[in-house]
C-alpha cells in the first residue's frame, strides 16, 4: 500500500495543490483500502482516474491505523531534545544515532516515505507543501505525544522533527550497503521534470562583486536562512557553488537579482536564485533583499491563510524556544 499510493503520487500529483493537506472522498478512501486489504493493487498501471487528495488520504491512513506508530513513544524524549540544537546538522547526526535503535523494516519505511516527502516538498510552488506544512500533516499522524505531556508544545516539537528529517533524510537513513530494502525513486516518475530551470543563471563575473563577503559570523548580523536545491548545478567560476538536488544550503543575502551569497558543505560561495527554493521562516529575512515577499506571492491561493494562521498562532510555536519549554516541563 505504501509503495504503491507514493508512486502514484509521483507520477500524477507532484504539482497537485494542498496534496496531503486537503481531504479527499471518504468513500474513495474506503474503496482503495478495502481494494488493497484484499491483496489487490486498484493504483497499478499508468492510469489517472483516482482523485489524488483521495490516495494522499489512503497513505496517511495507513500509517494513522498502525498499532503502534512509525516512531515509537519509546523513543519520543530522544528524538524530540534534538530540537534545541541550534545546528542543523548536529541535528541530524543526533536523529542518525537514535534511529539506529530501531528494527531494520522500520527504518527502510521510514527512509521510503522521507525520500519521497522531501521530493514533494521540492514542488512547493505548485504544490504549497513546503517541508514545514508536510510535516504538520504529518507530524500526528507519525508520532504521538505521550500522555502527561503539554499537547501544544510537544506537537510543536513533533513538527519541527519532523521538518529537519524531511529535509536532511539522506544524511540521517543509511544507504543501501548499510540497509537493504525498497529505496525510493524519483528517476522512475511518470512526470514533466526537468533537469535544470528554464534557462541558466548570467555568469557571476559579470553581475555580483569581485569578493564574496567572508565574515558571517558576526553577532550583530541576522541569522541565515535555508535552502533546498530544486536541480544539481555546477558552478562555472571558482565562486560559484556546485550542489546536488535536494541539498541543503545557508544563504546569507542577496548579491543580485540572480545571485546569493551562501554556503554548502562548509564552503562559501555564489548560490544561483533559480536553483534553489528559500524555506520560510519566522523574520522573513526581511533586512537582507528578502525572499519574503516572493514567499508571499507563492502562498496565494486557498491554503496561504492556513500556512499564516498556522505560523503564527501564538500556541504553536517553533525552534529552540519550544525546545526550551518541552525540556523545563520535562524536568519538573
Amino acid at each position: 500500500m505504501v509503495e504503491s499510493s507514493i508512486r502514484f503520487i509521483s507520477r500524477h500529483g507532484l504539482h497537485h495543490e494542498g496534496i496531503f493537506r486537503v481531504s479527499g472522498s471518504q468513500v474513495e478512501v474506503n474503496d482503495i483500502k478495502n481494494a488493497f486489504e484484499r491483496g489487490e493493487d486498484p493504483l497499478a498501471g499508468d492510469q489517472n482516474d483516482h482523485d489524488m487528495d483521495s490516495i494522499a488520504g489512503v497513505l496517511k491512513l495507513y500509517f494513522r491505523g498502525l498499532e503502534n506508530t512509525l516512531f515509537p513513544k519509546e523513543i519520543f524524549h530522544d528524538l524530540i531534545s534534538c530540537v534545541s540544537l541550534d545546528s542543523l546538522q548536529e541535528r541530524a547526526m543526533h536523529i542518525h544515532k537514535v534511529l539506529l535503535s530501531l528494527p531494520s523494516p522500520t527504518v527502510v519505511i521510514m527512509r521510503y516515505l522521507f525520500a519521497f516527502l522531501n521530493h514533494l516538498s521540492q514542488y512547493s510552488e505548485d504544490n504549497m507543501m513546503d517541508p514545514y506544512n508536510l510535516a504538520i500533516c504529518f507530524g500526528p499522524t507519525l508520532m504521538s505525544v505521550p500522555e502527561g505531556q503539554d499537547q501544544v508544545s510537544c506537537q510543536a516539537h513533533v513538527n519541527e522533527l519532523i521538518k529537519t528529517i524531511i529535509i536532511h533524510h539522506e544524511s540521517i537513513f543509511p544507504g543501501p550497503r548499510e540497509l537493504e530494502g525498497p529505496l525510493y525513486d524519483r528517476g522512475g516518475v511518470a512526470e514533466e521534470c526537468s533537469d535544470g530551470p528554464h534557462a541558466e543563471p548570467p555568469v557571476s563575473e559579470d553581475l555580483v562583486p569581485d569578493t564574496v563577503s567572508e565574515h558571517h559570523n558576526s553577532e550583530d548580523e541576522s541569522e541565515p536562512i535555508e535552502a533546498i536545491a530544486r536541480f544539481d548545478y555546477s558552478g562555472r567560476t571558482p565562486r560559484e557553488l556546485s550542489f546536488k538536488k535536494g541539498a541543503s544550503l545557508l544563504l546569507y543575502q542577496r548579491a543580485s537579482d540572480d545571485w546569493w551569497e551562501g554556503r554548502h558543505n562548509g564552503v562559501d560561495g555564489l548560490v544561483p536564485h533559480q536553483y534553489i527554493v528559500v524555506q520560510d521562516t519566522e523574520d522573513g529575512f526581511t533586512e537582507r533583499g528578502s525572499p519574503k515577499a516572493e514567499l508571499e506571492v507563492a502562498s496565494d491561493g486557498p491554503l496561504a491563510e492556513e500556512k499564516v494562521s498556522a505560523r503564527g498562532s501564538v500556541s504553536s510555536p517553533t525552534g529552540s524556544h519550544v525546545a526550551d519549554i518541552y525540556l523545563a516541563n520535562l524536568n519538573k
